[in-house]
């Protein structure tokens, strides 16, 4: 599996085989250029601009907006709602295994986690978790949200980046809380499931591709 960090909450997913996941991509309001993506599923957190531009996606996607179970060219995919409770905006997190790899993005994610999402998470091998605070986890939810779930690799998102207008917490406030300051970010990150750290968890700090 290859993973590449597109920029604020959206990634590319691959598998061995080639077919791409493609996770909330954005539009140029949030002043950083939008990449050049290509997928066969697309995944959207909420309908935000931040997080929705589909349209500039090729190859003919297959775009995931709301909660359920899918199957789609052999990639099993679930949404699972997670609404702000205070606020009742919509957020879906997204789970999907690659490679025998359970992988989880947690778009917009803001609150504590119940049992009840929890549950329906279950395992979780990568996990994508916003870090930088407005209207999503900072850095000291994010750490709370790491414990329960704990997920084998920790990949940040969501945090200020050079040129975005959203006035996000830094990547260095996360790495700080999380006692791990000095990680040096990679371009990608490709593992295969028996490269998995199998006891303490690791996060994976990626430049934007």
């Amino acid at each position: 599996m290859e993973i590449k960090f597109k920029g604020h909450s959206c990634f590319t997913v691959k598998s061995e085989s080639g077919i791409q996941v493609v996770t909330d991509p954005f539009s140029e309001s949030i002043a950083l250029k939008t990449p050049n993506l290509q997928g066969r599923i697309v995944t959207v957190s909420h309908d935000n601009e931040n997080h929705n531009n589909v349209s500039i996606v090729k190859d003919n996607p297959t775009v995931l907006d709301w909660p359920g179970e899918y199957e789609i060219e052999g990639i099993a995919v679930a949404g699972i709602a997670a609404n702000d409770e205070k606020t009742g905006e919509e957020n879906i997190i997204f789970k999907f295994i690659i490679d025998r790899i359970r992988v989880c993005h947690l778009g917009d994610f803001n609150q504590k986690l119940t049992n009840d999402l929890l549950d329906k998470i279950g395992n979780v091998d990568v996990l994508f978790i916003p870090v930088g605070g407005q209207n999503s986890l900072d850095a000291s939810k994010a750490k709370e949200i790491i414990e329960e779930i704990d997920p084998r690799i920790i990949i940040p998102m969501h945090y200020q980046l050079n040129g975005n207008n959203l006035e996000l917490g830094t990547l260095q406030d996360f790495l700080r809380k999380m006692g791990k300051p000095e990680i040096e970010a990679k371009k990608e990150l490709k593992i295969t499931r028996s490269q998995l750290p199998s006891e303490e968890s690791e996060i994976v700090v990626l430049e934007i591709d």
